[in-house]
C-alpha cells in the first residue's frame, strides 16, 4: 500500500548501510553491509542486531557491494581486485574465494 506501518527500527552502530539482504529461506534475517570491513546480521522477529567479523582478516576494505537471497546457501562479498568471497548463510563463516582478472562490480 502507499502507507504501511514500520515493523521495527533497528541501529547499526557507526555503519551506513549501502547493501541489505534476506538470508536463509524463512526470512527471519537480515544481512546489512557498508563500507566497513565487517557486516551485521539482524533478527527480524526480536531486532537484535549482531556484528559478523569473520572477514576481517582478510585484505578487503569494504564490504558494501554484496549479493545474498534466501534460496542461497552462500552470500556473496565483492571485493579488491576481483576476488569475491563467499560466507556461508547459515553460519556467517568464510567458504572460498573466487579471483576474477579485471575488478568485480557485482555478484
Amino acid at each position: 500500500g502507499s502507507v504501511n506501518a514500520k515493523l521495527r527500527g533497528v541501529h547499526l552502530a557507526n555503519m551506513p548501510v549501502h547493501a541489505a539482504e534476506f538470508v536463509l529461506p524463512d526470512g527471519r534475517e537480515i544481512v546489512a553491509a557498508g563500507r566497513r570491513r565487517y557486516f551485521y546480521t539482524v533478527d527480524v522477529e526480536t531486532g537484535a542486531a549482531t556484528r559478523v567479523e569473520t572477514l576481517r582478516d582478510q585484505q578487503e576494505s569494504s564490504l558494501e557491494r554484496m549479493f545474498a537471497q534466501p534460496s542461497a546457501p552462500w552470500i556473496a562479498f565483492c571485493g579488491d581486485d576481483g576476488r569475491v568471497k563467499l560466507v556461508c548463510a547459515r553460519t556467517k563463516l568464510p567458504a572460498g574465494c573466487v579471483k576474477m582478472n579485471a575488478r568485480a562490480t557485482a555478484a
